[in-house]
């Protein structure tokens, strides 16, 4: 077994990248977040021999399906909910306005020559899985062929068919459709980390098959106050 660099007194925490992906703390601690984008980004840091990345990087690795803005939203968010994750050793993160990275002086990453780089890891981005692939390759792991690839993943990477419409009905403006928006950009995020299909922020076309329908609009309910009527047709 190999470790990387560590401190004198010995780090706090420890992250295993073979084998079954773990996060252990002081005592032996589990730390693991249970959500599996803030496990591939502590991972994404860990396997960098500098244990930094670029903000821009890390988006493209986890959110490979969303847009710029959206991207760095969801990034900041996955940041916020690990250091929550972390607790006290949410210090182990080191981020700034382009970089993120992980403090060496208080992590021992551990490697073991014979088990798989993240074994059995499922995350559902096609650009994460194609990172990890090469990973293995450049490391010597053997790599498992499409049969044995997460359900999910190698869905995703062989063919979307289903695709997810969300959009609004028009007709609302001012606040109320900045709600809109707003609601828009949450079912959108939850659908792309929750299901395997494609998201499109537009009514369908003519040339579209099996398409799932949600669309959103505001109403007044008196005074300042308003609703949101959600349809959802398949």
């Amino acid at each position: 077994m190999t470790t990387e660099p560590t401190s004198p007194a010995g780090p706090p925490v420890r992250i295993f990248l073979s084998g079954t992906f773990r996060i252990e703390g002081p005592g032996g601690v589990d730390l693991t977040p249970k959500s599996a984008k803030s496990c591939g980004l502590i991972a994404l840091l860990a396997s960098h021999a500098q244990g930094r990345r670029a903000r821009a990087w890390l988006q493209a690795r986890l959110w490979s399906d969303r847009g710029r803005d959206q991207a760095s939203a969801s990034l900041r968010q996955a940041l916020s909910q690990l250091r929550r994750a972390l607790g006290p050793q949410g210090e182990i993160l080191q981020i700034n306005r382009a970089f993120v990275g992980l403090n060496r002086a208080l992590i021992e990453v551990i490697r073991t020559p014979d088990e798989e780089l993240l074994e059995g890891f499922d995350l559902r981005d096609p650009a994460f899985a194609d990172w990890l692939q090469s990973e293995r390759r450049a490391r010597g792991t053997p790599l498992r062929d499409a049969g044995d690839i997460p359900v999910r993943i190698a869905l995703q990477r062989a063919d979307l068919t289903r695709v997810v419409h969300v959009f609004p009905l028009g007709g609302s403006t001012g606040p109320e459709r900045v709600y809109e928006e707003l609601f828009i950009d949450c079912f959108e995020r939850w659908v792309s980390e929750s299901l395997v299909c494609q998201v499109q922020r537009r009514p369908p076309d003519a040339a579209s098959a099996n398409p799932i329908l949600v669309s959103v609009q505001s109403f007044p309910t008196g005074g300042r106050g308003f609703g949101l009527r959600l349809s959802i047709e398949e």
